[in-house]
Order: C-alpha cells, then sequence, then structure tokens
C-alpha cells in the first residue's frame, strides 16, 4: 500500500505543479500582450522623435550654410606697393628661392 499512495501522490504533485503553471501562464498572457504594444508603441514614438530632431538638424545646417563673398584685406608689400595677400605671399616665396641659388 505504501508504494501505491507514493505513486499517486507524486504524480498528483507533478500535475498539481503543471496545472498550477499553465494557469498562471494563462492569467499573465493578456498583461504580457499588453505590455509589448505598449513597448512598441514606445519604440515608434521614439523613432519618430529621432527623426524629427535628425531632420531639423538638417534644416538648421543647410539654413547655417549660407555662402558669404571672401572679402581680402589689401596689404602693403615690401617695396610700398599694395598687393592682394596671395600676391604678397608668392613674391615672398621667389624672393626666398631666389636666395637660395
Amino acid at each position: 500500500p505504501w508504494l501505491f499512495w507514493t505513486f499517486w501522490g507524486m504524480t498528483s504533485l507533478l500535475a498539481g505543479t503543471f496545472v498550477l503553471g499553465g494557469a498562471h501562464t494563462l492569467l499573465w498572457l493578456p498583461r504580457a500582450f499588453e505590455m509589448r504594444r505598449e513597448l512598441k508603441a514606445e519604440e515608434e514614438a521614439e523613432e519618430r522623435e529621432s527623426a524629427a530632431a535628425e531632420d531639423a538638424l538638417v534644416e538648421r545646417r543647410k539654413a547655417a550654410v549660407v555662402p558669404t563673398p571672401a572679402v581680402e584685406e589689401p596689404v602693403e608689400a615690401p617695396a610700398g606697393d599694395v598687393v592682394k595677400n596671395e600676391e604678397a605671399s608668392n613674391d615672398d616665396e621667389t624672393e626666398k628661392d631666389e636666395g637660395s641659388l
């Protein structure tokens, strides 16, 4: 008789564990689906926000890059002539090259 009651006791313990586990899973299933929907909605909202922020940044960068005309200040050359910056630097390099020959 001990083996009979032990067998049925262990079998009912195993079956009871599966029943309680299954009931717990079924009761949590609607909440899990709801949480999944909320998470998906939050991710989509974050994605829309980041896309809008990126678009705004691109627009600001486009507005910030306005071509302005370059104004060069005249520089007085060593000989007393007024020349532009590029010409003065080219003359200096030429004089250095001639001096090294």
